[in-house]
């Protein structure tokens, strides 16, 4: 009785605390802020780089439409909208560039503004420019559409439908406990004159708990559900309109300027297209594999390979890659599927690139050698480990347990949060394991393959 009345707080107690969150308005507070740490290390990774290719990597990194370097003289020195490229800051932005202040402010355009040569914002509309101080440089512009955020804010104004399940839950629990305890006192009655009563209200107990159990069940599903549902249509829509808008304007471009640019130019247009052509391909053929393995499962056949063969073949596959294999494994055989692993493997090093490795290895070995801060699959007991080692900046201890999740990303990361999920169907396929370790140095995700009773003279994989 006492633990369903504090169930039925815990639940109402949710609904205020989910209200209050889904009614923060949209584009203030740790939104910016939150922004200022990455366009500082993403502007800190690009100093090498010309002012015009490091505004379109911020604003594809912090998916603004529009970034501008602002230097000590309030003057906009570069632009993802080029004709910004000049413009003075006024007002509260000037004395926020004076101050090395936080500053933001909501204020219409007086000229046309175009991006990628498209006129995005016309005179009159209003943006909502952030200016940010950055060490090592005078500050970025961040100029956010005002109508985008006011939509968005809208959609969160009034009661929102999980506070409403949350609540009735709550509502629900809370009857439950009255009811149970009137049961009870007229039970302790009625024992005194059947045994018959007494057990007619010990089922009546079992049922109301049964049905408590299947409401929270609900609840939980309902609200994960829609958790999912909504973080993938944001998904969809920040990370494939910004690429494909980057491919036709940069095509555009090329048809409409390429004798006039310098060799350099040209060049640096198309190595932006085609990085983003790619990113585009790669999330569409993300979404669409995870939807086929949904519908249609893995059928993967396994056989044995030698390891000598897995190393071989992802050199082959991915030059980037570096390979090396412990003396005590070079003669192993393992049971799988070789397009499977070969694709597993490809994936790991492909997502540990994704989130800013610089170098990534996968070295084959006998032991795990390490206490895995988060394991998928089911580990092989006599297994071979294929350990794919980078040197990227780690994943966020809170994140490692959601990492192999459907849609799962960390902040406002790029890509569409499926390749380790992915991963991990593909694994389990297979009858493997995924071991994690991670660091501020870099992360470990050892693949755990069972070794083959049979020996294997043959190098090939196919």
């Amino acid at each position: 009785m006492v633990a369903t009345a504090l169930v039925a707080a815990g639940a109402i107690l949710g609904a205020v605390i989910y209200q209050v969150e889904r009614s923060r308005p949209v584009g203030e507070g740790t939104l910016f802020a939150g922004d200022a740490s990455r366009a500082a290390a993403e502007t800190e990774r690009l100093s090498d780089q010309p002012d015009g290719v490091v505004v379109r990597r911020l604003r594809n990194a912090l998916d603004v439409e529009a970034v501008s370097l602002v230097d000590a003289s309030g003057v906009l020195t570069a632009s993802s909208a080029p004709n910004l490229v000049g413009k003075e800051l006024s007002g509260l932005l000037a004395t926020g560039l004076e101050n090395g202040w936080f500053v933001a402010i909501a204020q219409p355009v007086e000229t046309p503004v175009d991006i990628d040569g498209i006129t995005e914002w016309m005179p009159g509309d209003v943006l909502y420019d952030v200016y940010q101080p950055l060490d090592g440089a005078d500050g970025l512009l961040l100029s956010y559409d005002v109508s985008e955020l006011l939509m968005r804010r809208a959609s969160r104004a009034g009661i929102q439908p999980a506070t409403v399940v949350s609540a009735g839950a709550g509502l629900a629990l809370a009857a439950f406990a009255g009811l149970l305890t009137i049961g009870r006192a007229g039970a302790r009655r009625r024992l005194e004159t059947s045994e018959f009563q007494r057990r007619v209200l010990v089922e009546h107990n079992v049922e109301l708990g049964t049905a408590r159990a299947q409401a929270e069940r609900a609840l939980a599903l309902a609200e994960e559900t829609n958790r999912i549902r909504s973080e993938f249509v944001l998904m969809i829509n920040h990370e494939l309109r910004t690429p494909l808008t980057s491919v036709v304007t940069g095509t555009e471009l090329l048809r409409d300027l390429g004798d006039s640019m310098t060799e350099l130019e040209r060049n640096a247009l198309l190595d932006d297209v085609l990085a983003d052509g790619r990113r585009l391909s790669a999330l569409i053929s993300q979404m669409l594999t995870v939807a086929r393995i949904e519908n249609q499962g893995l059928a993967y056949v396994t056989r044995p390979i030698p390891i000598r063969s897995v190393t071989a073949e992802l050199e082959a596959a991915a030059p980037r890659i570096s390979t090396g294999i412990v003396e005590a494994v070079a003669d192993a055989v393992v049971e799988t599927d070789p397009e499977g692993l070969m694709l597993l493997l490809c994936s790991l090093a492909d997502n540990a690139f994704t989130h800013g490795a610089s170098k990534v290895e996968v070295r084959a070995g006998d032991t795990l050698g390490f206490e895995p801060m988060a394991e998928v699959g089911e580990r092989p007991e006599n297994g071979v480990f294929f350990h794919v080692v980078d040197d990227g900046p780690g994943i966020a201890p809170d994140f490692i347990d959601r990492a192999f999740e459907k849609f799962e990303k960390t902040g406002r990361a790029s890509g569409t949060g499926l390749g380790l999920y992915l991963a991990r169907m593909m694994v389990e396929a297979v009858g493997g394991s995924i071991s994690v370790e991670t660091g501020s140095e870099g992360t470990v995700m050892a693949v755990g393959i069972p070794r083959s009773a049979e020996r294997v003279t043959s190098g090939a994989m196919t």
